[in-house]
């Protein structure tokens, strides 16, 4: 990330104003998620987690978060932090797009894939709904 966006980052985690991140990309964005989860900022977390109707209060999702999503996200962390390649997946369409992490381990090649929508002009990842089920 460029020396601006981190700061623009940093200034998102001071004040919580979710509209800063308006320039981001759906990478950026993935990126800006991964470290959340690192820092357990489950508040930050919120603001960048897909709505769509179905997210519920912020304190409901932090409870809910320990119980039911930290472990997962936490794994996809360690796994892919040190990503070989992040890019925009062919699965991608006018509703959606899907930033994809790839890492490769010797002949091995591993991908995760995070869908993403736009919501009030932010970049937000929609995986609630995927983790809920």
């Amino acid at each position: 990330m460029s020396k601006d966006k981190l700061e623009t980052y940093n200034n998102f985690l001071l004040n919580g104003s979710v509209n800063q991140l308006s320039d981001f990309t759906p990478e950026e964005i993935v990126m800006v998620y991964m470290n959340l989860v690192f820092e357990h900022n489950i508040e930050k977390l919120y603001l960048l987690t897909y709505n769509g109707g179905q997210l519920p209060t912020v304190d409901v999702f932090i409870g809910e978060y320990p119980k039911n999503f930290s472990s997962e996200l936490e794994m996809d962390y360690l796994m892919y932090r040190y990503y070989d390649d992040i890019s925009i997946n062919a699965a991608s369409n006018e509703d959606v797009t899907v930033v994809q992490l790839e890492i490769v381990f010797g002949k091995s090649r591993y991908i995760k894939t995070y869908p993403l929508k736009q919501e009030d002009g932010i970049w937000k990842v929609a995986i609630y709904q995927k983790l809920e089920a």
